[in-house]
């Protein structure tokens, strides 16, 4: 069996989530996408996140369970993590062409310094609230109700994702977690039979 919390996570824009793949020219800041083009909060950000909120509302370190633990010093033995983030995906299309430009001004000359004009993909405009939607996957073991009980105390901790965020940006609005979902293991392969596998990069690596 394996469970999973349905998370809603509203920001107010600007929000900016750096893609690491190159976007259009004259682009220099593209919005993270997903396989559908659909924009979208990197389940790693917002991990990554949580878990420096986790540590400083509930004063204590995060179980490894939950988000791993790196291997101690010399050694090979890293606690691997029992719960998942997916990707969280805007509800809002938003627009491709919204832009948004960062620029640097040099005091005695009143103009931009140079490399510091930076253009910004914002498909929505500033004060508009949009909600990402995701799964939280917990492996059997996790208690579900008691991570999602710790998980909506923490997330009060984070006040806003994604990049230029002591500016303002993509301030947390509001976060739902719904009840846990519960559903059995996909079908296992018997023995001795074989699957082929395709794998197709999205992009050039």
């Amino acid at each position: 069996m394996e469970t999973s919390l349905k998370v809603t996570l509203t920001l107010r824009a600007p929000i900016i989530t750096r893609a690491s793949s190159p976007g259009d020219a004259g682009l220099d800041s593209p919005f993270e996408v997903d396989g559908e083009g659909r924009f979208i909060l990197p389940g790693t950000l917002v991990r990554g996140n949580l878990l420096e909120a986790w540590e400083e509302v509930h004063a204590v370190p995060a179980p490894p369970e939950y988000f791993g633990k790196k291997s101690p010093s010399g050694t090979v033995e890293p606690a691997r993590t029992r719960v998942r983030f997916d990707d969280f995906v805007s509800l809002d299309r938003g627009s491709v062409d919204g832009r948004r430009y960062r620029i640097s001004v040099d005091d005695e000359r009143h103009a931009a310094e140079g490399g510091q004009y930076q253009v910004i993909q914002s498909p929505w405009p500033a004060g508009k609230e949009v909600a990402f939607e995701g799964r939280v996957w917990l492996d059997d073991g996790v208690d579900a109700t008691e991570f999602r009980k710790k998980t909506e105390a923490a997330f009060l901790g984070v006040t806003s994702l994604g990049a230029h965020r002591t500016s303002g940006f993509g301030r947390l609005t509001k976060c739902v977690i719904e009840e846990p979902q519960t559903a059995r293991h996909g079908a296992t392969v018997p023995t001795g039979m074989e699957l082929a596998l395709l794998v197709q990069p999205l992009d050039p690596y």
